[in-house]
């Protein structure tokens, strides 16, 4: 795999083969078009969700999310995450009430990122597999 530049000088190569792979294929908008099979969670089942305030939707539609969107882990990715919704894309909560986004959201959150730094992957791939 080569990496011009714009000055025709040789790019030292400092990333594993795997790394480069993995951006060259994120790049080529490998990831994205996975992103865009499932674009969200539908709450039409939710009974009384037109009655619930704001926050409530909200607490539900994460829990859906949660509970029903696909995970992607992609090998040799050294920190494991990704948003798997389409709606995400957008800005908004990828879940839907009769085919409309809920509300918008916060992108790029890495929620206890803290954790994932100093135990590592492993310690968070042991822990959801002991959740199961």
């Amino acid at each position: 795999m080569e990496f011009y530049t714009q000055n025709g000088q040789i790019r030292p190569v400092r990333l594993s083969e795997e790394t480069r792979r993995f951006a060259y294929d994120s790049l080529n908008k490998r990831y994205g078009k996975d992103t865009l099979k499932v674009m969200g969670v539908a709450l039409d089942h939710i009974e009384g969700y037109e009655a619930m305030s704001g926050l409530e939707k909200y607490d539900l539609a994460i829990g859906e999310i949660a509970a029903n969107a696909p995970i992607r882990i992609c090998e040799n990715e050294l920190i494991s995450g990704a948003a798997t919704l389409g709606l995400g894309i957008r800005h908004v909560v990828p879940a839907t009430y009769q085919g409309n986004p809920i509300v918008a959201s916060i992108s790029h959150l890495t929620v206890d990122f803290e954790t994932v730094v100093k135990r590592g992957v492993n310690y968070i791939r042991e822990q959801a597999e002991e959740s199961l």
